[in-house]
């Protein structure tokens, strides 16, 4: 029984140092296999691992094998041994020299074969130090030299020493977020001491973006301090992972939380503009950036999990020229929005009108204008319609006209139609909030049934209420000036006259054309006209 036992141990040992004698550089692959098989914790021989260096000082051969190693293990690389070429002779398609790349993401890093062996070639001999140091700053590699020396009792996967490295990682990073905060309030207290500006208005905003900030750093600074206690690839891939990714996306979080701060701050700068049209552009605009940025994250999330991005984007643009193929309206009614806040045709709370109805202005959006109706109802038009259409913005008058024909009957005499021509313009030049010099009042037509008088005069008004009313005061001035002069206004109509008819009585009205009563009746109505004006005021 024991010579069996050891018959098998012998065959063993055998068959181990068969194995290990077959660790040889004669290709690419094998020469991988040996540096990493060496550097195994189960069969940890650094020298042997020094022998794939092409360099004659042994020492220095052993440094880079070993920096090497920790800089695969620090950064999570996997090298598929397995994708390596096996072949002595292999020839790379690309250089049409003999090497070979072992990683993607580090080109510098590749295998150049020397007489019959294949070795890691000077180029990556001199990068190992420099790539060693990026990983390892600010003497991070010291935790991998001293902090081992406690012991490599396992718990739960992990050596003791390990979790002593956490413990000094969390705690660097409490200390760091704390001491974030407290530099960005000293700052933002600077600020405000020399420029005299108060960030009051804009606190909670300020507050709330500085925390996805103070994170962005604080997992920065641990992404920096992690790889220094090697933890074992099937975890360190994954906290890498994820300690890769905070920082673009809590830098997104950050920008979009900072978009709320310049929105209070832009829509206070909107309040002192006569304009109110920039107050419906400033949340377009947000929305706007906000949505660049989180595109913008989202690729560079997707470019630390290492997802082509540029075949991505390519994939983007050919479905983009879809989509626009698409969404033609929709482009056509952004570009017009863009238009409209670049022209300014017209803003909130104007009066509008155009082929297709009217409306005050409410809203502008990055597809439609909103605009209330007078019947109260809402009209949506589409930007790209509204661009394109003629736009009469009443609410940018300077003067409100009213305008209209008084037409009165054919049988009017002379005498009587100029004293109800003087009357009316009594009526435009001493009305209050009349632009007296612009006021035309005349008799300038023979209509098909009536004597047409032009009546045009422009109200000096803000608002349409005010115009409303005004216009009414006019109209009942009007009237009444027609009433005391016997005016007779004409409508459309057929009547046969017949006035020589033996036994009848003439139809035509009777019209008092003395000068002195017409005189007389226009002073009253001046009288009257001067009181009404003075009970308005």
């Amino acid at each position: 029984m024991r010579k069996s036992l050891l018959l098998i141990c012998c065959l063993l040992f055998s068959l181990i140092n068969k194995a290990q004698s077959n660790l040889s550089q004669e290709n690419p692959r094998a020469a991988v296999q040996k540096f990493l098989h060496y550097l195994n914790q189960n069969s940890y021989q650094p020298e042997k691992a020094a022998e794939v260096f092409n360099t004659k000082d042994k020492a220095d051969a052993k440094d880079l094998a070993i920096k090497l190693r920790k800089y695969l293990d620090g950064k999570a690389l996997y090298i598929d041994v397995d994708l390596l070429p096996s072949s002595n002779n292999y020839i790379d398609s690309v250089t049409k020299l003999s090497r070979v790349q072992i990683l993607k993401s580090n080109p510098e890093i590749y295998l150049e074969k020397s007489g019959n062996q294949w070795y890691f070639s000077k180029e990556t001999n001199l990068a190992i130090p420099i790539l060693f140091d990026k990983l390892f700053p600010f003497g991070t590699e010291l935790l991998i030299k001293l902090v081992p020396s406690l012991g490599h009792k396992k718990l739960f996967g992990l050596e003791l020493w390990q979790y002593f490295g956490l413990a000094i990682i969390i705690l660097i990073s409490i200390l760091v977020f704390k001491l974030f905060i407290i530099l960005f309030e000293f700052f933002m207290g600077r600020v405000k001491l020399f420029s005299g500006y108060s960030f009051n208005d804009y606190q909670e905003q300020i507050k709330k973006a500085a925390k996805p900030l103070s994170l962005a750093v604080v997992f920065q600074v641990v992404y920096i301090l992690v790889p220094a206690i090697q933890l074992p690839f099937s975890i360190s891939y994954y906290v890498l992972t994820l300690l890769g990714i905070s920082l673009p996306f809590y830098f997104m979080l950050f920008m979009v939380r900072a978009m709320d701060a310049l929105e209070v701050y832009f829509k206070k700068v909107a309040a002192k503009t006569e304009s109110t049209l920039d107050d419906q552009l400033i949340p377009l605009a947000k929305k706007t950036f906000v949505v660049l940025i989180i595109i913008g994250g989202v690729i560079a999330i997707l470019n630390k999990l290492s997802f082509d991005i540029t075949a991505l984007l390519a994939g983007l643009s050919i479905g983009g020229i879809a989509f626009a193929l698409a969404a033609q309206d929709t482009l056509k009614n952004f570009f017009g929005s863009v238009m409209i806040f670049l022209d300014k045709p017209f803003q909130i709370g104007d009066w509008i009108t155009f082929s297709g109805g009217e409306g005050v202005v409410e809203e502008v959006g990055f597809r439609a204008t909103r605009l209330r109706t007078f019947s109260n109802s809402v009209l949506y038009v589409p930007n790209g319609k509204i661009s394109d259409m003629i736009v009469d913005n009443m609410g940018l008058r300077v003067y409100r006209r009213f305008k209209t024909h008084l037409t009165i009957t054919y049988d009017t005499p002379i005498e009587l139609i100029e004293s109800f021509v003087e009357g009316l313009r009594h009526i435009a030049d001493n009305y209050p909030s009349v632009k007296h010099d612009m006021s035309e009042v005349h008799f300038n037509e023979l209509g098909s049934t009536s004597l047409n008088i032009f009546f045009s005069i422009y109200f000096d008004l803000p608002t349409l209420r005010e115009e409303l009313k005004a216009k009414h005061e006019i109209l009942i001035s009007i009237m009444n000036l027609a009433k005391g002069l016997g005016i007779q206004f004409a409508f459309p109509t057929q009547t046969i006259h017949i006035e020589n008819l033996p036994g009848q009585v003439s139809l035509l009205p009777k019209y008092n054309t003395d000068k002195e009563s017409l005189t007389k009746a226009l002073n009253n109505f001046y009288i009257d006209f001067e009181k009404s004006i003075k009970k308005e005021d």
